[in-house]
């Protein structure tokens, strides 16, 4: 067995398949949202509605990745001990989101998973997520995940593991 644990490469293969699920999400939120993707069956089709539930989806995936609550997957911990030599760069993105969590719990919790039936809650966590600032820290989270998804096979055992997930 490589030195990572088996553990270790199973949850990696559940963040895997959440973050290839993020990435699709933020690639068609974008095009979108630019107004450059097209849809031949979605003919007078609302796209800044689609743009907003794309959005949503998209952080409630990105918060289960990044929030630290012991009920999201939190990848920052399995990122440390599989790419210890990245160390600095996983552990200044996880810093980045610290401001932030509360508002993406919130989000996450109230209106992209398992909803609320306030709406003045539903629309007090859209404002939250709003008023914060999570640009930065979104792209920095995506750029270093792309990074160290190119990375997989400096991992022994890794790719062969994930290939036969079909991964």
């Amino acid at each position: 067995m490589p030195p990572h644990a088996d553990e270790d490469f199973q949850e990696y293969a559940v963040y895997r398949l959440r973050l290839r699920e993020l990435l699709h999400l933020f690639l068609l939120y974008r095009e979108v949202d630019r107004g450059t993707a097209q849809f031949a069956d979605f003919p007078g089709a609302d796209f800044k509605a689609l743009a907003d539930t794309l959005h949503t989806a998209a952080f409630g995936w990105l918060a289960s990745l990044v929030d630290p609550h012991r009920s999201a997957l939190n990848v920052f911990p399995l990122w440390l001990r599989l790419f210890p030599s990245r160390a600095v760069e996983i552990e200044e993105v996880q810093i980045s989101f610290a401001p932030c969590t509360k508002a993406l719990r919130a989000f996450r919790g109230m209106v992209a998973f398992h909803g609320n039936k306030s709406l003045a809650q539903q629309l007090k966590a859209y404002q939250a997520l709003r008023n914060n600032t999570f640009s930065a820290p979104t792209q920095q989270f995506l750029d270093l995940a792309k990074a160290l998804l190119a990375e997989e096979a400096s991992i022994p055992g890794l790719v062969p593991y994930l290939e036969r997930l079909g991964l």
